[in-house]
């Protein structure tokens, strides 16, 4: 991941043959933070992996489940007044390891298929180890929000 290890959704949709949001070394184990602003239930889904759900909403799962589909809950309402800001932000920490034999694009997406229509995937390229990183720029957009 880049520095600040921050990567969002496209919106709108990569168009096929598009460049790789970003780019993850094969054979590496990365953890991921997901975070959903909106009021809206996602469904988070990455093909060809499977991934650990560590924490939902900070709380550390005690026997993370394997899984390829994860709900990310709605953001919560704390009020104008609170150290937070007026929202939290319903957040899954996931940890995946990208095998060499997946080396090339793979997509995520919102599983909701009205969502996902609508721009809310990107794809990330695994690269086999030794090849020169190609980190390509990711299309800036807020953190879970689809639409205009």
């Amino acid at each position: 991941m880049p520095p600040g290890g921050r990567h969002e959704f496209w919106s709108p949709a990569p168009p096929p043959g598009a460049k790789a949001a970003f780019a993850v070394r094969a054979g590496t184990t990365e953890e991921w933070v997901i975070e959903n602003w909106t009021n809206e239930l996602h469904t988070f889904h990455i093909h060809q992996l499977h991934l650990r759900v560590l924490e939902v909403d900070g709380r550390r799962e005690a026997a993370p489940p394997l899984l390829d589909v994860v709900e990310v809950p709605h953001a919560t309402a704390t009020g104008l007044r609170s150290r937070e800001g007026p929202a939290r932000p319903g957040r899954i920490r996931i940890r995946m390891t990208f095998p060499a034999a997946l080396a090339g694009d793979i997509p995520f997406h919102c599983h909701l298929v009205d969502h996902e229509d609508n721009g809310m995937m990107a794809v990330p390229r695994i690269e086999q180890p030794g090849a020169p990183p190609r980190h390509a720029e990711a299309a800036p957009m807020a953190a879970m929000h689809h639409g205009p």
